[in-house]
């Protein structure tokens, strides 16, 4: 398939089904629906604590350490060009 300047995109559409393991503690966004219940279920924790934080503690910076257990997620989307990943600890 040529590439043309007046088109929107270069490539087809796609279906997309991911599984990704990551250590245990990692947030993961992606495109997609998140499949895993319990992934949401312990997102929606994550929510709950981030609303009781009042400010930014200068003495909590450490970077956390990578979980030695990992959790393998999946996603799952039609219809889309790419697919993206971003994970944090």
């Amino acid at each position: 398939m040529p590439y043309l300047d007046v088109g929107e995109f270069y490539s087809e559409f796609g279906s997309f089904d991911v599984s990704i393991t990551v250590p245990k503690n990692y947030v993961v966004a992606a495109t997609g629906n998140l499949m895993n219940e319990d992934e949401l279920l312990w997102l929606e924790q994550k929510v709950e604590q981030t609303k009781h934080i009042e400010g930014f503690d200068e003495e909590n910076t450490e970077f956390p350490v990578s979980d030695t257990a990992t959790k393998t997620l999946r996603f799952v989307e039609s219809n889309i060009h790419d697919f993206a990943i971003f994970s944090f600890s």
